[in-house]
C-alpha cells in the first residue's frame, strides 16, 4: 500500500501491460491504493474500473497509477478484467484527491462517493424479446394461443 500521487499535469493515461503492477483505489475508507499485477491478455490505463480481490470478496475499483513496489511481487494478487465502462478521467481523478485533501477524508471514501450506486458497475441485465413467427405452430394448443394473442397484441 501507497499514498496515491496528487495526478496533476498528466493528460495521456499511463498504460500497464499485462505483468506490470498498478495501484488500485477501492471504494472504501483507506487513505491508500493497493499493489495488483495486470493479469495475461489485458492491458489497463490509469483510470479503468477493475474487479479486483480483496480477501475473500471482489471489489471493484479504479487503477490510479503504477504500484508502489512495498510489496514482494509473489504475493501480488491480479486484478480481474476491466470494466465495460469509461475511464475515469484525469481531471475527476484529480478532483477526487483535491476533495480528499480539502476534507480530510480518505481517497477511497471520496471514491465512494462517486460510486454510491454499485449496480452501475454492473452489466446491464439481459433483456429478452419475443416475435410472433411467419408460420404458426403445427399443434395449437391453448397456451400457444395465449401466447400467440399477446404477441399479436404487442404485449411482451
Amino acid at each position: 500500500m501507497h499514498s496515491p500521487p496528487a495526478s496533476r499535469g498528466a493528460r495521456t493515461p499511463a498504460t500497464f501491460p499485462p505483468g506490470a503492477r498498478v495501484g488500485v483505489l477501492l471504494p472504501l475508507p483507506f487513505a491508500n491504493v493497493y499493489d495488483y499485477v495486470v493479469p495475461d491478455g489485458v492491458t489497463l490505463a490509469s483510470g479503468d474500473y477493475v474487479d479486483v480481490p480483496l480477501g475473500p470478496r471482489r471489489v471493484s475499483g479504479v487503477v490510479w497509477g503504477a504500484g508502489s513496489g512495498d510489496v514482494v511481487a509473489a504475493k501480488l494478487r491480479p486484478t480481474g478484467a476491466r470494466l465495460d465502462l469509461p475511464p475515469l478521467s484525469e481531471p475527476a481523478r484529480a478532483f477526487l484527491a483535491w476533495v480528499a485533501g480539502y476534507t480530510l477524508a480518505p481517497l477511497g471514501a471520496v471514491l465512494r462517493l462517486c460510486l454510491s450506486v454499485p449496480a452501475a458497475l454492473q452489466p446491464p441485465a439481459v433483456r429478452y424479446g419475443f416475435r410472433l413467427a411467419a408460420q404458426p405452430a403445427t399443434r395449437l394448443t391453448a397456451a400457444r394461443a395465449r401466447v400467440m394473442s399477446l404477441l399479436a397484441d404487442g404485449a411482451v
